[in-house]
């Protein structure tokens, strides 16, 4: 019983487990809130049974006169919380991430390739709603879940301890903006390391 006990001491000592945890924890769930224009909705019951119409931002011509319209968010989306934007839209019934890729998402945004497909794991069940100038999407994933559970007995199935996490807030999202020329070369984003790959 002595020597169960040292173990366990050993075990969930230090800062570093009780980091990881809650790291863990969060990245169970997600929450997007968005402001701007958009209209639509979808439904995921995991990657393999998804229906969806939605419309984010837009513009008002092709010509080099027009404008073009973005919807900002701002997410907590587990280790990583921040704020971007995009336009674009999603639509389609049906699987997203194997053939025949019957739900297609298509969206041009700022930071897109590091964060936005991430909360949109494999496994995950979630909704979005959005009614004009406002919407929300939400998700929980059960693979993270486990991993959570399982993380208090020493087993880290998702390999994810000891991951940072990253935060993005405003400042320095706007010191980046001014960065940009508008250049062909400049380019849509510029891609940042990603943090964690998460489970396509």
């Amino acid at each position: 019983m002595k020597s169960l006990a040292v173990v366990a001491l050993a075990m969930f000592s230090g800062c570093g487990y009780i980091r990881d945890r809650a790291r863990d924890a969060g990245d169970i769930f997600h929450l997007d809130v968005s402001l701007g224009p958009q209209i639509g909705g979808s439904l995921r019951l995991t990657h393999l049974a998804q229906a969806g119409l939605q419309f984010e931002g837009g513009k008002t011509g092709e010509g080099a006169e027009d404008r073009e319209f973005e919807t900002g968010h701002i997410a907590i989306n587990g280790r990583w919380s921040g704020i971007y934007k995009r336009r674009g839209s999603e639509r389609g019934i049906g699987p997203e991430s194997i053939e025949p890729h019957l739900y297609q998402r298509a969206y041009t945004a700022e930071y897109e390739e590091e964060y936005r497909d991430q909360p949109r794991t494999a496994d995950e069940f979630g909704f979005s709603i959005a009614f004009f100038l406002v919407g929300v999407e939400m998700g929980f994933r059960p693979v993270e879940a486990i991993d959570f559970i399982t993380g208090f007995f020493g087993v880290d199935i998702l390999k994810d301890d000891n991951r940072p996490a990253v935060s993005e807030d405003t400042e320095t999202w706007m010191k980046d903006e001014k960065q940009h020329d508008g250049s062909e070369e400049d380019g849509v984003w510029r891609p940042r390391p990603k943090p964690y790959t998460p489970t396509k």
